[in-house]
């Protein structure tokens, strides 16, 4: 099993990891792809960010019980192969890998929409190449500066999204001489009711909402490069129910409370066209930076925690020995650039196929992170029951609250697989690859599965 081999260097504090769990819960998937799921399902929109999010605290207080019970550089890949068997770690750990890098191309795609707010007439390839360099070397610098960084991002997303709940609220409550109270509740009610596009379109904007929340549990890849984990990982994970409420159901449940939920389109920002049709167009232009911030943030996390986990089962003799190559200042460099790489092939690739890129990475992304997360919930399921002592950090109602998440995750399969078909083939497709690669390849030569242990 890999050791914390990064943690030699450490570099991240507290407050760093803090506010990486924050930036992954504020990305594209709230500011942009809600756009997509309010136009889909209407006011019911909150219900679904709600029932997603509560089974996402539940799956990341898994997450927080097994790190600091084992805090190595495969996180929770290691820990499926501790506790679920040699296959199922594997397919996690690189399932992981490439759902990151989906989630990082999913928001490279809405980098030229953000840009185009400013520069209609510059080609889109200019800003997505400048932005996969730019996160590439803000990844291969040492950690601490990547942390800075993103907490800089971050707190300006938060301090916007707290700002907005404020705008929001006196716009809902007292108008503001811009906006008439009168009409929030016809908002909510009177455009064909709280399911306007019935259950098929309640059930269609799950896999958009839970593209949303993919990335929040990459807290758990930050223990091996923390300071004091035994603080900054359970800190952390306890912001998720705040975070979740604030973010997602506060900020959904005022837009669709003072814009009608028919005239928010699917490919733009509701906030921006919120403030826009309202006339405050100097507010949609400062949001389009924050926005763009958003997007920036995400990326940067979501290649860190891609290049922490290769490099991780590299670690493991799970991937290429050069991997697992670090610099001085412990930082994967090798896992960084190689996915540098992939990213720049499959934007050309975009180019030439003219496919659409946002939409559906976001799906494929998010029936991908539905199968990571019910693997990482069976592993701290089975994980809990061989622990020799107490856990640090116990996530709380076991085993019910985790019984009831495992089905919720499978009720999203079932409800990708009817409402995306093609997303949930393509994921399926990548186990099937996953199991074929172990099999030929690490079946017999992989690395043996730890012994089960409490610490």
């Amino acid at each position: 099993m890999s050791e914390p081999t990064a943690s030699k260097a450490g570099g991240l504090s507290a407050r760093h990891i803090n506010f990486f769990a924050l930036g992954g819960a504020i990305g594209t998937g709230l500011f942009l792809g809600s756009g997509n799921a309010i136009a889909t399902t209407g006011p019911s929109v909150v219900l679904t960010y709600f029932l997603c999010g509560l089974a996402i605290f539940i799956m990341c207080r898994s997450v927080g019980e097994m790190v600091l019970e084992h805090p190595d550089t495969g996180a929770f890949s290691s820990y499926a192969r501790r506790y679920l068997g040699a296959l199922p770690g594997f397919s996690l750990g690189w399932s992981y890998a490439i759902l990151m890098l989906i989630i990082a191309l999913a928001e490279i795609g809405a980098i030229p929409i953000y840009m185009a707010f400013w520069y209609p007439d510059v080609p889109s390839w200019i800003w997505v190449l400048v932005t996969i360099i730019g996160m590439g070397l803000l990844n291969a610098a040492p950690v601490r500066i990547f942390g800075e960084t993103e907490f800089a991002m971050t707190l300006v997303l938060v301090t916007t999204v707290i700002l907005l709940l404020i705008g929001g609220l006196g716009l809902a409550i007292f108008g503001l001489g811009i906006h008439d109270p009168a009409t929030n509740i016809p908002n909510l009610v009177g455009n064909g009711g709280l399911f306007p596009n019935g259950i098929v379109g309640f059930a269609t904007s799950f896999a958009v909402v839970l593209f949303a929340f993919g990335g929040t549990e990459a807290i758990g890849l930050t223990a091996a490069e923390a300071d004091d984990p035994n603080t900054a990982i359970p800190s952390a994970v306890n912001q998720v129910p705040w975070r979740i409420a604030l973010f997602y159901i506060g900020l959904i449940a005022l837009t669709v409370v003072i814009q009608p939920w028919n005239t928010v389109t699917e490919d733009a920002s509701p906030f921006v066209q919120s403030m826009t049709d309202l006339g405050l167009t100097w507010a949609a232009g400062v949001f389009n930076v924050v926005i763009l911030l958003a997007a920036l943030s995400t990326i940067n996390a979501v290649l860190f925690a891609s290049g922490r986990m290769i490099a991780g089962l590299a670690d493991d003799g799970l991937a290429s020995a050069a991997l697992a190559r670090r610099n001085s200042r412990g930082v994967p460099v090798v896992s960084v650039w190689a996915l540098v790489t992939v990213m720049i092939v499959a934007f050309v690739w975009h180019l030439i196929s003219q496919v659409p890129l946002f939409l559906p990475a976001a799906t494929l992304a998010a029936c991908t992170a539905v199968v990571c997360w019910i693997l990482i919930v069976l592993s701290q399921i089975i994980g809990r029951k061989r622990y020799t002592k107490a856990p640090r950090f116990p996530a709380p109602f076991f085993p019910y609250a985790q019984y009831l998440a495992l089905a919720f995750f499978v009720l999203m399969l079932v409800l990708i697989a009817v409402t995306r078909p093609s997303a949930f083939a393509m994921s399926m497709g990548l186990q099937v690859v996953f199991a074929v690669v172990w099999y030929l390849r690490f079946r017999t030569s992989g690395p043996a599965i730890a012994t089960p242990s409490s610490r």
